[in-house]
């Protein structure tokens, strides 16, 4: 589905099983402060190149 020339930007406390998928998709990965939109925006411009952008999070965090 995605290809290196796109990007995920994932919360920092997702599930383990969300960070493996991530680890396997050939994409350029970043990662957020949980819950911060001020760092989530800095990884959207950080990204700014990339054909598609996958913001990935959590819908309950079991990790925090």
């Amino acid at each position: 589905m995605l290809s290196a020339e796109d990007a995920i930007i994932s919360d920092s406390l997702n599930h383990a099983s969300i960070i493996d998928g991530v680890r396997l998709c050939k994409a350029q990965r970043y990662r957020y402060e949980n819950a911060n939109m001020e760092d989530l925006e800095a990884k959207l411009i950080e990204a700014k190149d990339a054909r598609f952008k996958l913001i990935v999070t959590d819908g309950v965090f079991s990790m925090d």
